[in-house]
């Protein structure tokens, strides 16, 4: 009974018909049941898969525009930016005689 997704009351017709091929009737209806089932639940985990791959390689590919950006200077990150805000800020001050080097 734990081998099948079926309910107690199908499980429980099965063993209570004593005509063979009656219960064969039945143990095939429950098995076409269980291969929908299955079939389902293997179509839902590739569709899960392929999204989740489709996810992965659209975040690596992100990755590696954004490496592709830093190297040839197009884009730098957010501490290098703030560095040359702060450079930039000190070098005006420095320029107006307000600070020393």
């Amino acid at each position: 009974a734990a081998m099948s997704s079926a309910d107690a009351q199908e499980l429980q017709e099965v063993l209570c018909t004593f005509n063979v091929r009656e219960r064969l009737v039945k143990v095939v209806d429950l098995l076409r049941k269980e291969l929908e089932l299955a079939k389902l639940q293997a179509d839902i985990h590739q569709q899960v898969e392929e999204k989740i791959s489709k996810s992965q390689r659209k975040f690596m590919l992100q990755e590696q525009l954004k490496s592709i950006k830093r190297e040839l200077g197009l884009e730098k990150d957010e501490k290098e930016t703030l560095v040359n805000k702060f450079r930039d800020a000190m070098n005006k001050l420095m320029q107006l005689g307000l600070v020393e080097e």
